[in-house]
């Protein structure tokens, strides 16, 4: 089957154009999104009545100085992100896993005979990943540096948060951290060899990814509440083309911008990258 990987800077912003042209699957994210929208709403309303004044005045900030305002300032809204994340990324995690198997189903993609269903659990694991330490280290830089810090912080988090979505994607097919690392990364079995400046490099496909997507993610109130959901439609996007050239195993074949390099291989379904448990997938509603 003749498919093309895109440059996946632009499988984000293709979540959000899928999500708009497919009303079944917009009405339900767009109740949720709504929720996630009065969440955050009510987060920043409530740390700018009960904890600005204090901050600007009694914190860490000085004594009510000009400077004191706008550092607290800015201190509420990185603190209205995190707060909204953290409530969101739990209310949302059977949300995303339902959305990234439901755009599979609507691809025609996926295939119960080698996929399963992604556990719930996993979304709710990324709290204990490294890369939420680093996006929480980083955050600052979005409202310290307005467009220079954000793009500042696509770069720095872009290689996790690309992984953290596409994990989803190798969960279904039975992939494990270290299946990963060593099969899909060419990476040693220590997760510590993953922390190397290598992750970095222009061609890191997931990267990539993850650049746009992390830019999406923080931005004020619609990032956790919508794009994070429009985020996981495109990670299933990039994964049914994946899919239609054999796999994760595609992507040594194609250079980060979705070209083909001139040593390609057409990848076989026989690949080791498909060792799933044929496990039969479980339905359920979307969200």
């Amino acid at each position: 089957m003749n498919s093309v990987i895109k440059d996946p800077l632009l499988y984000p912003i293709m979540g959000i154009t899928y999500l708009i042209t497919h009303p079944s699957i917009f009405c339900d994210v767009f109740l949720i999104a709504l929720f996630g929208i009065f969440i955050s709403i009510t987060v920043i309303i409530g740390l700018f009545i009960f904890t600005f004044k204090t901050q600007a005045i009694n914190g860490i900030f000085g004594n009510g100085q000009w400077y004191s305002y706008i550092l607290a300032f800015i201190a509420v809204l990185v603190e209205a992100t995190i707060i909204s994340f953290a409530v969101l990324k739990v209310f949302h995690a059977k949300c995303k896993t339902d959305l990234f198997v439901t755009t599979l189903k609507t691809e025609k993609k996926w295939n119960p005979n080698r996929m399963h269903y992604p556990s719930v659990a996993n979304q709710l694991f990324d709290f204990c990943k490294v890369s939420t330490f680093i996006g929480l280290i980083t955050l600052p830089l979005n409202f310290l540096l307005p467009v220079v810090g954000t793009l500042l912080y696509g770069i720095v988090n872009g290689p996790f948060i690309g992984w953290d979505y596409m994990d989803t994607y190798m969960e279904v097919l039975g992939l494990d951290t270290e299946k990963q690392h060593v099969r899909i990364a060419y990476l040693g079995r220590s997760d510590r060899k993953f922390l190397t400046p290598m992750i970095y490099i222009y061609s890191n496909a997931y990267a990539r990814f993850g650049f746009t997507a992390g830019i999406l993610e923080i931005i004020p109130i619609l990032g956790p509440a919508f794009f994070t959901l429009s985020n996981t439609i495109g990670s299933a996007l990039w994964s049914c083309d994946m899919e239609n050239l054999g796999g994760p195993v595609a992507m040594h074949n194609i250079d980060g911008t979705g070209n083909m390099n001139h040593h390609h291989q057409d990848a076989s379904s026989s690949s080791p990258y498909y060792e799933a448990t044929s496990t039969t997938a479980n339905t359920g509603s979307l969200c």
